[in-house]
This record gives structure tokens, C-alpha cells and sequence, in this order.
């Protein structure tokens, strides 16, 4: 659904009028309500079930601080707030998970936007104490009184919050503490009515780490830059998939880019089959086939010297950090998650295109 709006709201074939355009916005922005909804609903559920992957080390706070006030300064303009980030003095590490704490202060910041005044403030700070590192996020919000603070981190309470038509699910909280849980950390809450919050992440101090060591991290969707036109001849994208409606999403995707051609693969082995048959200059694969995983269809490809230097992509629902990791162990040149970020994809296509190399 969000893959198909974006195509709406940027193909420069079918350019929309204004009314258009707003009410594609309003299908981005009710999709990427759902997505959140579905994506706090699994998270939950995956670690209730003890199956949440997760990846502890040495993690800069700098870092982490500034990927997450990045990924809200958008909604921090937009409410005309002011969003600063107080970095720490030195070099400051926890032992932590690089993504989960991206996504803990991400969601303690936009709580902070959302349930603030105009013209506000948030500020995002971290400090060493002790043996511990506390990052404090602190908003000039509405706050909370005795009863609110009771019932705070439970499930689906959203303590009133719904009357107010701010967008929320009642259980990025319980996330957030259930994940510092699991690298062994806490959250502390203090809240004036009328005045503000703070709320307090406490993780423990970590030594720096090597510079290959620390993980980095990604963003959302991407703008769409133009089409480069160097390259003349055609091009193959062999795409397994074996869901037709994210087949169609690809083939309007390279619409906007003619000199790629579309082959699709329904399972993994008829890719293989293709893929020896005639050789393509990209391999864009799901990970998870009727018949193998996408894995295995990119071993298979690499055992053959003709295919071995064909670029291997990811596009799966499969956003995991094991999964990725493992992805980019076995060869993966990217790993695209979905919903498609079209203006990713048009980017890696467009660097093929030119001979560029991907990372």
C-alpha cells in the first residue's frame, strides 16, 4: 500500500493534481499508522515469546542520539517545536543493542512531540554515572499527573490520549521498557501536569569499541532523485517473488526507469533456472520462497562462476537484524525492507546503471 502511494504521488508520467496529492498523503500517513500499529503488535509479541534477536555490544551514545533526533526532526518542524540534542562530554558508550536503542529513543522523542505544546521544547541529553549512562529525554509537554504515572506502562492505556485524536497504540511504552529489560537496563518516569515530563533510559557503561565493530543503522524513506541516463543498453532484473501484488509494485517501480527489464521468478529454483539461462545484472530476491529461502537461491547462484558476480539484493518483510546480518555475511550487496522505499530502490538502480559498485 505504501510502495503503490509513493508511485502516485511521485511518477513524473501522471504528475497529480493538488486534491490528489493531499489525499495520497492521507494514505501515507494513515499506512505508515498501520505499519506502526502492526510493527509495536509483533514486537510485543516477539518478546513476550523470548524471541526478540538481539545484537549487545559496545554502542556509541553520539551516535544513536543523533540517528534518532534525525528520524524525528521532520515531525519535530512540523509541530514547530524545538528539538535539541545535548551531546555527552567524550566519548560515551553503552552495552546495548544499536537498533533497539535507535528505536527506544525514537519513541520516547516522538511521544515527546506529539503530546507537547506549540512552540515547545525536547531536549535529548546522556551523562555518565558510575558504571551506568543515563539518557534523559525532557519535554515541555503537557505532563502527567499521579494517576497517569500508575498506569503508564500498560498495555493498549492510553490514558486518555485517544480522545485527543493524537495517533498512538498504547504499547510503545511497554516496548520500551520490556527492551531495556532485555539488555539489562531501566526507565524511570517524573512528570508535572501542565509542565512537562522526563523520562530517564539507564543502561550500563561500555569501554569504546574497535572501529569495525559498532553497527550502523538506517533511516526511512528516502527521497527520489532524477533518473541518470548514462548507461543506453538494457538491463535485466531478475526479481524472485512469489506474491503478485508486490511483483506489480516492482514492475510500475522500474516503469520510471526503461532501460531496466523485468523477469519474474516464482520460486526459488525456476530464479536459478533463469538466472543460468540468462544471466541478469541484478538479482533482487525475498527471502522467504515457496520452495527455499532467498539464502539459499544466493548460494546457489554463487557456486556458479558465470553468476557469481551478480549482485544479490534483498527485498523482504523479513527486517530482523540476524536476518540482515546474515544476509550481508552470505554476499548480499542491500537488504530492502518493505514496505519498498522507492526511491532506494531507483537510487541502486540507477548506481548499476552507471557501473557503480554497491557497498
Amino acid at each position: 500500500m505504501l510502495g503503490f502511494a509513493q508511485l502516485l504521488r511521485v511518477d513524473p508520467r501522471h504528475p497529480l493534481n493538488e486534491t490528489q496529492q493531499r489525499s495520497v498523503q492521507h494514505i501515507e500517513r494513515a499506512g505508515a499508522h498501520l505499519l506502526a500499529m502492526l510493527t509495536d503488535v509483533l514486537d510485543l509479541s516477539r518478546i513476550e515469546a523470548g524471541s526478540m534477536p538481539m545484537q549487545i555490544g559496545p554502542v556509541s551514545v553520539q551516535q544513536t542520539q543523533d540517528e534518532a533526533a534525525a528520524m524525528v526532526s521532520n515531525q519535530a518542524a512540523a509541530s514547530e517545536l524545538t528539538l535539541t540534542v545535548a551531546p555527552p562530554v567524550g566519548p560515551l558508550y553503552v552495552r546495548a543493542d544499536h537498533v533497539r536503542l535507535r528505536q527506544i529513543l525514537v519513541n520516547l522523542l516522538s511521544n515527546a512531540i506529539k503530546y507537547n505544546r506549540q512552540g515547545g521544547r525536547v531536549q535529548l541529553e546522556a551523562m555518565a554515572v558510575g558504571d551506568e549512562v543515563v539518557l534523559t529525554v525532557m519535554d515541555t509537554g503537557r505532563g502527567l499527573h499521579a494517576d497517569q504515572l500508575a498506569h503508564l506502562f500498560e498495555p493498549f492505556n492510553r490514558l486518555g490520549a485517544e480522545r485527543t485524536g493524537v495517533e498512538g497504540t498504547g504499547i510503545g511504552l511497554v516496548i520500551v521498557r520490556r527492551l531495556l529489560e532485555l539488555m539489562q537496563g531501566r526507565i524511570e518516569v517524573s512528570s508535572r501536569p501542565g509542565e512537562g515530563s522526563i523520562f530517564r533510559v539507564w543502561l550500563p557503561a561500555a569501554a569504546a569499541p574497535g572501529q569495525d565493530d559498532e553497527p550502523g543503522g538506517r533511516s526511512g524513506f528516502g527521497t527520489l532523485d532524477g533518473q541518470d541516463d548514462a548507461h543506453s543498453g538494457a538491463l535485466t532484473v531478475l526479481y524472485a517473488e512469489d506474491n503478485v501484488v508486490n511483483v506489480e509494485l516492482v514492475r510500475q517501480v522500474l516503469r520510471m526507469r526503461p532501460q531496466w527489464h523485468l523477469e519474474v521468478a516464482r520460486c526459488g529454483r525456476e530464479a536459478i533456472e533463469m538466472a543460468l539461462s540468462h544471466p541478469p545484472q541484478l538479482m533482487l530476491l525475498d527471502m522467504h520462497l515457496g520452495d527455499m529461502s532467498g539464502l539459499d537461491v544466493a548460494d546457489a547462484l554463487a557456486s556458479h562462476a558465470t553468476l557469481a558476480c551478480v549482485p544479490c539484493v534483498a527485498l523482504s518483510a523479513d527486517a530482523m537484524p540476524d536476518q540482515i546480518s546474515e544476509a550481508r555475511r552470505r554476499g548480499f550487496v542491500d537488504y530492502l525492507t518493505k514496505p519498498l522505499d522507492v526511491g532506494r530502490l531507483l537510487r541502486l538502480l540507477d548506481q548499476l546503471a552507471v557501473g557503480q559498485h554497491l557497498p
